[in-house]
């Protein structure tokens, strides 16, 4: 099932749990799960309001990572996440003088490799083993990259930790020699930016039959630069995938200005980047007024702006919890919570890794645009939308090393952006100082 920002993905993935639930073979378990802490633990907070007690002890509520590391700990309890695994090979390339960047054999592992399941070298040395990328290696190239990034991955599974990708694999493995698998039935929220190696754990944790997954993304959305296929991870969606085409959540005005990030981007299938998704207009119930945009000369006046802005929605009567400030780092994060509380306005950083949503509700909500997936408010603020952090060339590939990387690199980052939008229900601000991202429909 895929549908634009407030279409209803997430509550129609709720109800499936229930029916689900509802229709439990003796001894059945219901998986249900999405990409973040914050997400997951909203969705267990409006599932115990749709369904019993009795019914909820038989869903297990997990990030996908968290079911990779439940499976992998039952037989390596020793096992932890890493989550520097690019710092890893930063520090291997540097010490080994490889004629590489870190961001290539970081890409080749992480896009290539692992994407893929390439387990050995002739894997690796197939032909169409790295069909898409535009960077051309030889054999004995690849020999070298498969060399480098095998030492990288054995040092990390020396230390007994794991990153997200060799765990999923490892999770993979274990279910595999397993005659009974841990769930009956998988259901998927915000879909579009699991990588493939979490697909495949979720692929192996359920049986297949009629009623094995129901899936719930959309591709306008996508914030990390993962390309799945669905037909080659064994999930059947042919004939069997529906769109949703009425927002219910977001204005007219809001969603029409959003789109506008989007412009001239082809929208794909959900699971099937080959295909377009069909055409249709999404509709909106709601209307309001048109997005606020201010360009300040200054990151100090656009500060004040903003606090002001705040100021006024709270006048407004908008409740502190219902306003939500959103900026691309952590720096822009901490230096608008800490100018608004100067202001004497109520501000508090989340971050949903470690914050439930429920946390200081008097307080208006600051976090990355990472932070705010999956969430929505009455008033979103997206501060700084500058040329120099949208995008943010540290996190985008070179053209040189792989064009198509690039540019998949700069469509997650407008994805960022669009999603930081729609987040509003009713107003949006955006404010930028000096030049403004080229993202923005101005």
């Amino acid at each position: 099932m895929s549908g634009g920002p407030g279409t209803g993905k997430t509550v129609v993935a709720l109800h499936r749990v229930k029916h689900l639930a509802e229709h439990l073979p003796l001894g059945g378990r219901v998986l249900l799960t999405s990409f973040t802490k914050a997400l997951v633990e909203s969705l267990k907070r409006n599932l115990a309001l749709l369904m019993p007690p009795e019914l909820v002890e038989d869903v297990d509520v997990l990030t996908t990572d968290k079911l990779a590391l439940d499976v992998v700990r039952e037989v390596h309890p020793e096992i932890r996440l890493r989550t520097d695994t690019r710092g890893m090979f930063a520090n291997y390339a540097k010490h080994h003088r490889l004629p590489w960047p870190v961001d290539f054999l970081f890409s080749e592992y992480r896009h290539v490799i692992t994407a893929r399941g390439i387990t050995t070298l002739e894997g690796y040395l197939d032909p169409d083993a790295r069909a898409g990328r535009t960077t051309p290696l030889n054999a004995d190239q690849r020999r070298e990259v498969w060399h480098a990034i095998s030492s990288v991955r054995a040092m990390m599974r020396n230390s007994r930790q794991l990153p997200a990708e060799d765990l999923h694999a490892e999770a993979v493995r274990i279910l595999g020699e397993r005659s009974e698998l841990p769930y009956t039935n998988v259901v998927v929220d915000e879909a579009q930016d699991l990588h493939p190696a979490q697909w495949r754990t979720l692929r192996a944790a359920v049986p297949r039959g009629p009623d094995d997954m129901f899936i719930a993304g959309d591709n306008r959305q996508r914030i990390y630069d993962n390309t799945v296929s669905f037909r080659q991870l064994g999930i059947e969606i042919v004939g069997r995938s529906f769109p949703l085409r009425v927002n219910y959540r977001t204005t007219e005005q809001i969603l029409t200005w959003a789109d506008g990030i989007l412009r001239g981007r082809p929208v794909t299938e959900l699971g099937d980047s080959s295909a377009t998704e069909p055409r249709g207009t999404a509709r909106c119930v709601l209307s309001g007024p048109e997005p606020e945009l201010y360009g300040a000369p200054d990151e100090p006046a656009e500060l004040d702006a903003l606090a002001e802005r705040v100021r006024a929605w709270l006048a407004d009567g908008i409740a502190p919890a219902d306003i939500c400030v959103t900026a691309r780092t952590n720096r822009l994060r901490d230096s608008v919570a800490a100018h608004l509380r100067a202001r004497s306005l109520p501000a508090a950083i989340f971050h949903p890794s470690r914050h439930s949503i429920t946390d200081t509700p008097q307080s208006v909500r600051v976090t990355t645009m990472h932070g705010v997936k999956g969430l929505e408010f009455r008033a979103v603020a997206v501060f700084a939308a500058t040329a120099e952090t949208l995008p943010q060339l540290d996190y985008v590939t070179s053209a040189a090393l792989d064009e198509n990387q690039h540019q998949a690199d700069l469509d997650a980052q407008r994805s960022l952006l669009y999603v930081a939008c729609t987040r509003a229900r009713e107003r949006l601000y955006v404010s930028w100082h000096g030049t403004p991202s080229p993202f923005l429909p101005l």
